[in-house]
């Protein structure tokens, strides 16, 4: 299954220059005949993943209410 491609990833796991298809200069495969959705989702879990990179202390962060 493709989506298990991302399975054991993680931001450096490739590097950040191989998080694209395979058809871009990556490490993910593309489905045949079709490079659009599989390079959109790759983008979109590569951002996630800096996106929880340079904010982990305020996903964690727990608010106290007073």
């Amino acid at each position: 299954d493709w989506i298990l491609g991302f399975q054991g990833k993680s931001l450096n796991n490739p590097d950040k220059s191989s998080w694209k298809v395979k058809r871009d200069g990556g490490d993910f495969d593309q489905f045949t005949g079709a490079t659009i959705t599989p390079r959109a989702i790759v983008d979109a879990v590569k951002r996630t993943l800096v996106y929880f990179q340079d904010n982990k202390e305020a996903v964690f962060k727990q608010e106290t209410e007073t």
